[in-house]
């Protein structure tokens, strides 16, 4: 009942070296790298939420070849928003001048799993909408506590868009929720004008280690394949030692992970349809092809959907 027709990133243009953030914390370059595998993140100066989430829509819609009031339904992941109230997914709708009324807008808050969640999302509407738009979007440079070294390190900012449409075929999900170390990633108050992301780096680690290979475990059991039967592994980029980690625990290789939190850092829900784009301008996706998408965040949360590629994403 889905098929990926097009996606698009945007990324801010000013950059954060690890030297850049050497200046603000202590901390090295040396030290970044070993512990995350980061050396460079993108974050907003002028710009909003809604800025880089337009840009990625824009260049979504354009590749999709469908014009912009054939989109029926809009789903905005985020946990960034530029206000409470409208919804991103409503301002997106306005900004991008989509005159349709009978349109249906509404934001997804899942944390990094916010971008996989929204395709399941999807999945289940194209039941009733025939083109979905999936924008997953922030700015998690507005939320970050630029004193505090265990988390500046890991977070930037960024936009992806994807579109979908129905189809025959039917891709398999699955989505988890566990709350026994919820407060080990959150904010404060939404009331606090100062408040800013919290992070018990440990437990997070252990949490996203076992989300990652459980998740992984699930799909192929479920669909009855190998590993060697997935041609990738689309993976939330938090930390490299994350995907090295699972990929031992599983015995695969890490070469079925497509890698880039080198160049963007932890961008939330975005991070999964940055590496989606770029393996697409790279022209390693293929259709045919079948990739494994898991995200895992705030919640605790994590999800993962096992997707056969019927055409060629564009």
């Amino acid at each position: 009942m889905s098929k990926i027709l097009s996606v698009a990133s945007y990324a801010p243009n000013k950059v954060l070296t690890n030297d850049d953030l050497s200046k603000m914390v202590d901390t090295n370059d040396e030290w970044i790298v070993q512990r995350t595998g980061i050396q460079r993140r993108h974050v907003v100066e002028n710009e909003t939420n809604l800025d880089i989430a337009t840009e990625a829509a824009k260049k979504a819609i354009l590749k999709s070849g469908l014009d912009k009031e054939e989109i029926d339904v809009i789903l905005f992941a985020t946990i960034t928003p530029d206000l409470f109230t409208p919804s991103m997914a409503c301002q997106l709708k306005r900004r991008l001048d989509i005159d349709r009324k009978n349109l249906l807008a509404f934001d997804i808050n899942a944390a990094c799993s916010g971008f996989v969640v929204a395709l399941e999302t999807a999945h289940h509407l194209l039941s009733s909408y025939k083109n979905i738009l999936i924008v997953a979007s922030d700015t998690m440079s507005r939320i970050i506590d630029w004193t505090d070294r265990g988390t500046c390190i890991l977070f930037g900012d960024g936009a992806g868009a994807v579109v979908l449409t129905q189809s025959d075929y039917e891709p398999k999900f699955h989505s988890f929720t566990e709350h026994d170390i919820t407060d080990s990633l959150k904010t404060n108050s939404i009331y606090d004008e100062k408040t800013r992301l919290s992070m018990k780096g440990t437990d997070v680690f252990k949490f996203a280690v076992n989300a990652l290979t459980t998740c992984i475990k699930k799909e192929l059991d479920d669909a009855q394949i190998t590993i060697d039967q997935v041609d990738y592994i689309v993976a939330h980029q938090a930390n490299v030692r994350i995907i090295s980690l699972a990929s031992k625990q599983l015995g695969i290789s890490e070469d079925k992970f497509y890698k880039n939190i080198q160049e963007y850092g932890n961008t939330s829900s975005a991070s999964v349809p940055l590496v989606l784009a770029e393996m697409v301008d790279k022209k390693l996706i293929q259709k045919d092809q079948t990739i494994l998408f898991v995200a895992f965040g705030s919640g605790l949360t994590y999800s993962s959907c096992l997707w056969k590629l019927e055409g060629e994403i564009k």
